[in-house]
């Protein structure tokens, strides 16, 4: 699957889990959660157009901080979502991100725009109400997670199932894909890229 550079917080499943339940949200059951792309959809209902399919734990989230700030523009919230690590075995700890970008095999990141520093209001009380939720023979898993620091947020590296979409952009024109065979298709046809010379796309 691609690899997924975050901002945002490391928390153990099983607290992530006991906060979720406590509010009524559905449990993770420690699956990467699926964001497909919207064409995979055409013919049921769904039309190139349609917004990515959101989980429910990144709804209840992004509902979360909604409602805490009326203000706040939903915009900014977009990139609020739950990811878990994809593994043989299931992962012990999921990711909070208030900030994403995903690398199918090499691309520059803005970090300015793409990750910035400062996270949507609210959400530093949501991770400490999240970590709020772990026991005190839970706090060495909080520790394991580098989070000594309820209040501290960090950047992070993690490998997402792969049919989490990933972040395909063409380097001629700046269209978007969902795979790198359909990427590698459309800059040879309308771009004349020669796809055996360049294995690797060069602007993601």
């Amino acid at each position: 699957g691609p690899i997924t550079l975050l901002r945002g917080f490391k928390v153990p499943i099983v607290v992530l889990d006991r906060f979720l339940t406590a509010h009524g949200a559905q449990e993770t059951e420690r699956c990467p959660p699926l964001l497909f792309g919207a064409s995979q959809f055409q013919g049921r209902g769904f039309t190139s157009d349609s917004p990515p399919i959101l989980g429910p734990q990144s709804a209840f989230f992004r509902a979360r901080l909604a409602a805490s700030h009326p203000d706040l523009d939903p915009a900014s919230l977009e990139a609020v979502r739950l990811l878990i690590p994809y593994l043989q075995r299931r992962s012990a700890y999921g990711y909070v991100a208030d900030a994403f970008v995903m690398v199918h095999t090499q691309r520059h990141v803005q970090l300015a725009a793409e990750l910035p520093e400062q996270a949507p209001p609210g959400f530093a009380a949501l991770r400490r109400e999240v970590l709020g939720f772990a026991a005190e023979c839970e706090q060495a898993l909080l520790q394991a997670a580098g989070m000594h620091d309820p209040g501290a947020e960090s950047a992070f590296f993690c490998c997402v199932y792969r049919g989490l979409r990933s972040d395909l952009r063409c380097g001629q024109c700046a269209a978007e894909f969902e795979t790198f065979s359909a990427l590698a298709v459309h800059e040879s046809e309308l771009h004349d890229v020669d796809i055996r010379r360049r294995p690797l796309p060069d602007g993601l």
